[in-house]
């Protein structure tokens, strides 16, 4: 089993999230947050003002599949998260020893 991890654009969650359940994956748990990097940082302009920001919101969506669902479940969060701008995200797959559900 893995454990695939992405941090996407909150915008996107909603696209993620519904291609997701339509492949079967049983279980997408999302969290909101933001994402610090010094090394990332420009400028936005509101109401004519300009100002420095090191922060953007992100959403973490976290799925556990099956090893041979990788690929797919990746190749979806991927397509659906796509924008076109830099810094769309980050996808992290880690292996899973061991998964229990409390009941």
């Amino acid at each position: 089993m893995k454990r695939v991890e992405a941090f996407i654009k909150p915008f996107t969650a909603d696209a993620i999230k519904d291609a997701l359940q339509e492949a079967g994956v049983q279980l997408v748990l999302l969290s909101q947050m933001r994402e610090f990097s010094d090394s990332n940082r420009y400028v936005e302009a509101y109401a004519g003002t300009e100002y420095e920001v090191d922060e953007r919101p992100r959403i973490w969506l976290l799925a556990f599949v099956d090893e041979d669902d990788v690929d797919r479940v990746t190749g979806l969060i991927r397509t659906h998260a796509q924008t076109d701008t830099p810094l769309d995200g980050r996808i992290v797959i880690s292996d899973v020893e061991r998964l229990y559900t409390m009941q």
